[in-house]
């Protein structure tokens, strides 16, 4: 069961930041329930979105190495589980569904338990800190963020870091824990683009099969 910290800063809610609509699907019971999980996943992905966004969906799937796995074997070619992986509809709507009354959706975002378990130890993280982070990560793929270049790299976690400042979480990048990560546990922050299939509006990867409608990231 994860317990929700309080975060430091309240988002300050504007007219000019429609409502995000945020389907919370809760895998495995190691999560605990979706009431419990729903709270810090949707705090962390209104707080990754831009300032000013349109009115947007994004679904976050909490689930399990088995299911990650299979995931990653089928859209990335790597039988192996990760941290997160994020399936963008297509980068940068947010700002292209300013005017839409309906939500434009962003996209799918998985998270593994034990993955994210065993790098919150191993890093000497509290474990909601850790999957918020995942998931502050994931919801910054969807946005078209990278980091496939250095230069990518550097310009997405420190979008990262003034996220989770905001929620008042530590850096995570300055954490003496993280550079002990085996590699197959950091995988997911490594190389990450594939491709899926064509994109279909609102096609969720993670519902009715694990169907996909657009590349993939992790």
């Amino acid at each position: 069961m994860i317990r929700p910290v309080r975060s430091a800063r309240k988002r300050r809610a504007t007219r000019s930041s429609p409502p995000c609509t945020i389907d919370v699907i809760v895998e495995s019971p190691l999560w605990g329930t979706r009431a419990e999980a729903e709270p810090w996943v949707r705090r962390a992905v209104l707080a990754a979105l831009p300032a000013r966004h349109g009115t947007c969906a994004v679904t976050v799937l909490l689930t399990v190495d088995r299911s990650i796995r299979a995931l990653n074997a089928r859209f990335r070619g790597r039988d192996m589980p990760t941290n997160v992986l994020s399936f963008p509809a297509a980068p940068g709507l947010p700002h292209q569904a300013a005017r839409s009354e309906a939500p434009i959706f962003l996209g799918d975002i998985a998270v593994a338990l034990e993955t994210a378990r065993a790098e919150a130890a191993v890093e000497g993280r509290e474990f909601i800190h850790h999957v918020t982070h995942l998931v502050v990560h994931g919801v910054l793929h969807l946005l078209g963020y990278d980091h496939q270049s250095d230069a990518e790299a550097e310009a997405m976690e420190s979008r990262e870091r003034a996220i989770l400042s905001q929620l008042g979480m530590p850096d995570p990048y300055s954490l003496p824990g993280r550079e002990q990560l085996p590699s197959g546990i950091s995988a997911g922050f490594s190389a990450d683009t594939a491709s899926s299939g064509k994109r279909r509006s609102r096609t969720r990867v993670i519902r009715n099969g694990l169907r996909a409608g657009a590349q993939n990231r992790a």
